[in-house]
This record gives C-alpha cells, sequence and structure tokens, in this order.
C-alpha cells in the first residue's frame, strides 16, 4: 500500500524483446504545409551539375499505384536518424525524407549507406531532372548524390531545410511531386533537425526521426489511459507468494466496473488501469482492489471484456523482469495483449511518479496506446 518514501531516479522497465520503436511522438519543428498541387510545393532550383557525375541523371518512369494498407504503417528501425552529407546539406532549399517499403540496403545493393541510418528512411532532392539520393556516408565521398528508380510504395513523408533549420510532415495532406506521392492521412512522425543517436544529442547536418508509423488509408486505434491519479495500487502482502501480475486497460471506469464488483478500490487508483492476475487454481482472471488499510479478502474475480487489453507484464520478486507489450499481439487467457505504438513507461515499486519509491505499487507515465485493431 502507498507509504512516503524518499526520491530516487530510477530506470523503465525494459521494454519487450522486439523491434524497438520511439514511442514519443514529438511534433515537427513546424506545421505541416498546407495541401497544394504537386507543382505548388518547393523544390530545389540547383543546377544539374550539382548531381552526380559517376552516373548520368534520367527522367523518372511512372510507377504502378501502390495499394498501401489499410492502417498504421511501420517506419521500420530508424536506428540513429537519417544520415546526410554535411558539405551539400544547402545545396538546395528542401530535403524530402523519402520512405521505402524495401530497406535501402536491400533495394539498392550497388550503393553503399551510412550503417547508422534509418533502415527505411532516407534524404532526397530533385535537381531539376530526377530524383537524387544522399547515401550520407562519413567520410564524405567526391559525389555522394545517386540516382535511384522509383518503386510501388515509395512516398514522402516530410521535408527538411538546413539553411533555415526547419523541418515539416506531410500529415493530412496527399498528392504527387515529380511522380512521387506524398503525404499521408495521420501517424505520429515527425524530424528534429540536426541531431542523431537521440533527440537531444546535437550533430550539424543529420535528422533524428521521432515516431513510429504512417497511416495512408483507414486509421489507427488510438486510445487515451486517463486520468493516471498516483498510479495503480496493490495490497503488498499478496506478493510475498504472488509476484506475477499484470497491468490491465479497461475501457470502462475500473472504479465503476470493479468498483461495482468490490465494493471499492484504493481511491488513489487510476481511472482506466488495474492490476490483474489469472488464478489457475480456479481457471480465472482477478483483481486486487490495492486498499489501504489491507482487507482480508483484497481479490475479486471478473470476466474480460472484449475492449480490454493487457498493457505490461509485472514481477514484483525481480522488477527486471518486467516487461511493456509494445509490438506485442496475442491472447492470454481470453484477453488481447499488446498494443501496435504507445507513449507508456511503467515503473515498478513507485507510486505519486517515478521518482518517488513505494514499494508494491505502480507509477504510468504516458498517455496513450494505440490498438492493432483497425478502423476502415
Amino acid at each position: 500500500a502507498p507509504i512516503t518514501a524518499a526520491p530516487i531516479t530510477p530506470a523503465p522497465i525494459t521494454a519487450a524483446p522486439v523491434t524497438p520503436s520511439p514511442l514519443t511522438a514529438a511534433p515537427a519543428t513546424s506545421a505541416p504545409i498546407t495541401p497544394a498541387p504537386a507543382t505548388s510545393v518547393p523544390i530545389s532550383s540547383a543546377p544539374a551539375t550539382s548531381g552526380p557525375t559517376s552516373a548520368a541523371p534520367f527522367p523518372p518512369a511512372p510507377v504502378a499505384a501502390p495499394q498501401f494498407p489499410v492502417g498504421p504503417i511501420s517506419l521500420g528501425n530508424t536506428n540513429n536518424g537519417i544520415a546526410f552529407t554535411d558539405s551539400i546539406n544547402e545545396i538546395t532549399d528542401w530535403w524530402y525524407i523519402l520512405y521505402s517499403e524495401v530497406p535501402y540496403v536491400d533495394r539498392f545493393p550497388q550503393y553503399t549507406f551510412h550503417d547508422g541510418s534509418a533502415d527505411q528512411l532516407i534524404g532526397v532532392r530533385w535537381n531539376g531532372s530526377t530524383w537524387l539520393i544522399d547515401q550520407g556516408l562519413w567520410p564524405e565521398i567526391p559525389n555522394p548524390e545517386v540516382p535511384f528508380a522509383l518503386a510501388p510504395g515509395d512516398r514522402l513523408l516530410g521535408r527538411v531545410n538546413f539553411i533555415t533549420d526547419t523541418s515539416e510532415v506531410f500529415e493530412a495532406q496527399s498528392g504527387e511531386l515529380h511522380v512521387i506521392p506524398y503525404g499521408y492521412q495521420e501517424g505520429d512522425v515527425g524530424f528534429k533537425m540536426n541531431r542523431w543517436k537521440s533527440g537531444s544529442n546535437h550533430n550539424n547536418g543529420e535528422i533524428w526521426v521521432q515516431g513510429s508509423y504512417f497511416v495512408v488509408q483507414g486509421t489507427a486505434v488510438t486510445t487515451m489511459l486517463g486520468n493516471i491519479h498516483k498510479g495503480v495500487a496493490f495490497t503488498d502482502s499478496l506478493h510475498l507468494t504472488l509476484p506475477e501480475w499484470y497491468l490491465l486497460y479497461s475501457q470502462e471506469d475500473v472504479h465503476t466496473r470493479f468498483g461495482a464488483i468490490a465494493g471499492s478500490l484504493h481511491p488513489d487508483n487510476a481511472e482506466h488501469l488495474m492490476g490483474v492476475r489469472f488464478r489457475e487454481s480456479t481457471q480465472e482472471w482477478v483483481f486486487d482492489v490495492g486498499l489501504w488499510p489491507e482487507v482480508t479478502n483484497p481479490e475479486y474475480s471478473f470476466t474480460p471484456e472484449p475492449t480490454d487489453v493487457l498493457l505490461a507484464y509485472l514481477n514484483f520478486d525481480d522488477v527486471s523482469q518486467s516487461t511493456r507489450f509494445n509490438k506485442q499481439d496475442f491472447v492470454l487467457h481470453g484477453i488481447k495483449s499488446g498494443y501496435y505504438s504507445a507513449d507508456i513507461k511503467v515503473f515498478v515499486d513507485r507510486w505519486i511518479d517515478k521518482n518517488n519509491i513505494n514499494y508494491d505499487e505502480v507509477f504510468v507515465e504516458g498517455t496513450q496506446f494505440t490498438r492493432w485493431e483497425l478502423l476502415e
């Protein structure tokens, strides 16, 4: 049960062992550009001589209209960001960020790319006659820009300007710019100027990628966590013999839903989050009221709802084993588990905030998660 304790600085629990992706979706440096015909989007007027000398430019060939999946499309592994060749950063006002369905190292085996750059995002520009990719290598090479053939699935997600140090995302826009489609309906994409490896690590001429997905058709179902209050309360004594629990999201306010079963819950418990476990002996899910002073029978069984989601596994014996179900998608004893993306961080043995130690409670930081289910 909650107690007062001296603050410390804990680290967030380890995420599930899956391909990582940024969770925090910070906005781009500036607002998205206003939808306009492709001809009105600023393009470089740099002379063709600024392009590569090792390969002759060629006009882009039309490509088949791609059939984008309904729902969120992953940005892939964004690694350290998007690498650019510093010496040509200001050769044009705008560089565009191109998404490729196929990782660039596989798509263009004839070229070499910076090994720390994003797998499926790269900087491109239009030189007046063709699109060019910046290989972004370090040490720099004499002719870092190379032409490329367009492919179905290519899409411009935004643009960056190293002269003004500004970036824009093409959210809620749609069109074509010199054959390449640009824009998307919604997403958590952001580009942070002059950053590498993280949003706080300054590095001139590179781009840090924020977010994990974009949507061309349909929409991702984003669910708000509601008021976290002081966290998720547990009955301390239960953990002596029952250390393994799960963090449940309930669409209905837990104080209404579970309070109706148990009579009352800890008044400072989050609105939509609850500590639950599966009782093997009776083959049913139970929740912990987390009251203080403790009550004799703090566990009550409940029937899962179709909208319930398990967000994390909690281990009070070994906190390092606790894990969020980021990018996980499975069903555990009838409850859907995992989510596509989120800004959630879970802190075991904390209460009120992530720095306030309080054994056997859980503090949650964040506001939302994106379900795997899609609205068409």
